[in-house]
């Protein structure tokens, strides 16, 4: 039975690449206003960071507003919103990038957005040139045996239990991936749930994921929604097709403790979690 259980873990997938390497960062506004909160300028100046220590290739800037003005001044407040995130990421020199203010004119994919969702700006970037290509020779070689944790609580062993279980076609499996207060930004950036994540969904072509994103503190559906969006992102650029995973946020409305009387209470609510699902058909 346990040989069977590793060759059932470790079994490989025919992996589809995204059609593009770009990620996105999305901050957001208050109602009729071009000017960011203090929680939205420490992400924006981390992302900032980011951008030198990765190497990370700005691609694009989109501007955006919700409904509630006239499509004259919310193209105007939408190109307002851009130039604060230029200031905020020190480009100076407008034209070096391209950028747009798009008023209410959205994605189809973001029309249904609620109102707070929809007043950001969209920072559109990709890894550096030299990385991407580190990363796509790493996709094309063959992936090498993963060691199987059989402690009773680990992350694995639940993994193990789901596959086995042949009457459970779903199950909802926390995960302790955590996030730095106020942001989207891996608490440890080298989690290795983040890696015992990609590899069960790596290994096993059969099951699909919808990454659900949590907050602590008060309601922030942006923000449950940025961080579920970082986990599938990671997925998905190491060649986890995007048609096996989703995501939503869930602002605080699924804590996993409640009330929140200490700082580690609200630590373990800055979370994700996954709901897996068998029978997934490529």
């Amino acid at each position: 039975m346990k040989t069977i259980l590793i060759q059932l873990f470790l079994m490989l997938t025919v992996s589809t690449f995204a059609q593009t390497d770009n990620d996105t960062l999305s901050i957001y506004f208050a109602s009729n206003s071009s000017y960011l909160s203090k929680e939205s300028t420490e992400k924006l100046t981390i992302f900032k960071e980011t951008i030198i220590h990765e190497g990370l290739n700005l691609k694009e800037l989109k501007g955006y507003c919700d409904t509630l003005g006239s499509t004259t001044y919310n193209l105007y407040l939408s190109n307002k919103r851009v130039k604060t995130v230029l200031k905020i990421l020190s480009i100076t020199n407008e034209s070096s990038i391209k950028w747009s203010g798009n008023g209410e004119v959205h994605p189809a994919h973001t029309r249904n957005y609620s109102n707070s969702e929809k007043r950001r700006v969209d920072i559109i970037y990709s890894k550096a040139d030299e990385i991407s290509e580190k990363v796509k020779k790493v996709k094309k070689t063959e992936p090498s045996e993963v060691p199987l944790n059989q402690n009773e609580n680990s992350l694995t062993s639940n993994f193990i239990n789901f596959l086995k279980d042949t009457t459970l076609n779903e199950v909802t499996i926390q995960l302790s991936i955590l996030f730095q207060p106020g942001t989207d930004a891996f608490l440890h950036p080298n989690d290795p749930q983040l890696v015992e994540l990609y590899n069960f969904l790596h290994y096993n072509s059969n099951i699909s994921a919808h990454i659900r994103g949590h907050v602590c503190c008060g309601n922030n559906l942006p923000l449950s929604h940025n961080r579920a969006m970082r986990v599938y992102n990671y997925l998905v650029h190491r060649s986890i097709s995007p048609k096996r995973v989703d995501y939503q946020g869930y602002s605080n409305k699924l804590p996993v403790i409640t009330p929140e009387k200490t700082k580690e209470d609200r630590q373990k609510n800055r979370r994700v979690d996954v709901i897996f699902s068998k029978h997934f058909t490529q």
